[in-house]
């Protein structure tokens, strides 16, 4: 089931007459892996020694990732739990420039995603968000043929 109150917030501050096709959370991971980030995502980003181009400006990494009919926006996430709110739009991306790598897993009884974004010109997204609802299989979805899921087996 989509998430109509955080779309109509979204709405609001992007165009009432845009189509929100999935808006959900988003974290990434900062800096090298240490003891307390060694979780899967950060297991990913050693292993292929990734940088995450399009991630968030701020030192915790949140973003809410918004995916309308002709684009994608990743904007700044501030707060945490109950009391979060939508802060400045930190990237836009044309839908048709950007492709999806994604897994789902399990770390600390959550159905997590690890969601991997790169766009035609090589900047990358690489976070995950917890699948707590529809929004990130209707993301899924949205991105069509240009996503593809990969197994984190090794990992």
């Amino acid at each position: 089931m989509p998430n109509d109150r955080l779309r109509r917030k979204f709405a609001s501050r992007i165009s009432p007459d845009t189509r929100i096709e999935a808006a959900f959370a988003i974290k990434g991971v900062k800096g090298p892996r240490t003891a307390s980030a060694s979780s899967v995502l950060a297991r990913y980003i050693e292993r292929y020694g990734l940088t995450s181009t399009l991630g968030s400006h701020r030192l915790l990494g949140a973003q809410w990732l918004v995916v309308t009919e002709h684009r994608m926006l990743l904007f700044e996430k501030r707060g945490s739990g109950v009391l979060t709110r939508i802060g400045q739009l930190e990237h836009e991306l044309d839908r048709t420039s950007v492709e999806l790598q994604w897994a789902d897993f399990t770390e600390a009884t959550l159905h997590k995603r690890l969601i991997h974004l790169t766009t035609s010109d090589h900047r990358m997204n690489i976070s995950q968000t917890v699948v707590s609802n529809d929004e990130p299989d209707l993301f899924v979805q949205a991105v069509g043929d240009r996503g593809r899921e990969i197994g984190l087996q090794e990992l």
